[in-house]
């Protein structure tokens, strides 16, 4: 039984990311046909126009700064992290995105990797828009930077010690690559891509709370566990949540051994393994 749930939440977030970056890639696909369209049309005659400008797409759904122009258009606080504008942009947001997304999918499930990726961007997003009035940044957000940070950071929360072969380099610690990301992304140079740091950092931020804090199944069982259960159904909830849970821990158990659980772990292990 243990062996046929060991890959649960690893084939579960595979889903889950594939899905994310087919999105991502399709409408980068359309947005940059329409902006070839419009090229082609001469709808920018005078050439100097950036894409932002020439394609209604991007303009339409690209998160309008400072803060003050942006209730105009509410939804891009959401769009915003589905929208890139170059191949290099797209490119490098999704292969960190698939590559963190697979770590931190062997530890968490479907659902929660999702809520790392939307609630990370909206993150970046909100504190963008809270700090651009005052930092005089204008223009529009575009990209699923925040969203990807939070998975990184998310993923060196949850697997600080896992190994990962860098090229040249070889086996580094996750932390220490996780750690280098967000200085350079967040920290060193502001004055550089000012809005964008503000964004990641905002998704740095939360994906080290949700990960820290709210990612174990054990935090989702003491929250079931607290309620009274008036009906049958809160009662099979409450079940369900603490076989979720059990399940997790003898899937860690079953890839990495007794010792890859701390001491915390192996109490609460024992005491569900007791009822």
């Amino acid at each position: 039984m243990i062996t046929n749930k060991i890959s649960r939440y690893n084939l579960k977030a595979k889903g889950i990311i594939k899905q994310i970056i087919i999105i991502n890639v399709i409408v980068y696909i359309v947005v940059n046909v329409i902006a070839s369209l419009m090229f082609l049309t001469n709808s920018c005659s005078t050439g100097g126009c950036s894409s932002a400008v020439m394609n209604p797409l991007l303009k339409f759904f690209a998160m309008p700064l400072p803060g003050s122009v942006f209730w105009s258009k509410p939804w891009t606080v959401f769009t915003c992290m589905f929208l890139h504008e170059g191949f290099f942009h797209i490119l490098f947001n999704m292969l960190w995105f698939y590559w963190m997304g697979k770590i931190l999918g062997q530890h968490i499930s479907e659902k929660k990797l999702l809520k790392f990726y939307i609630y990370g961007g909206l993150s970046g997003s909100i504190l963008l828009l809270v700090l651009s009035g005052t930092m005089g940044i204008d223009g529009a957000a575009l990209g699923a930077s925040a969203a990807v940070m939070a998975i990184i950071v998310g993923a060196g929360v949850v697997a600080p010690n896992q190994y990962i072969n860098l090229f040249l380099i070889g086996k580094v610690k996750l932390k220490w690559v996780v750690i280098t990301i967000f200085l350079l992304s967040c920290v060193f140079d502001m004055s550089s891509n000012t809005g964008g740091k503000i964004a990641h950092l905002g998704g740095a931020i939360f994906g080290f709370i949700y990960a820290k804090y709210f990612t174990t199944p054990s935090f989702q069982t003491m929250l079931t566990a607290k309620k009274k259960h008036k009906n049958d159904d809160d009662y099979r909830e409450y079940r369900m949540n603490k076989k979720e849970e059990l399940n997790f821990y003898l899937d860690k158990v079953s890839k990495k051994g007794m010792k890859s659980l701390n001491e915390r772990e192996k109490k609460r292990l024992k005491e569900l393994s007791g009822n």
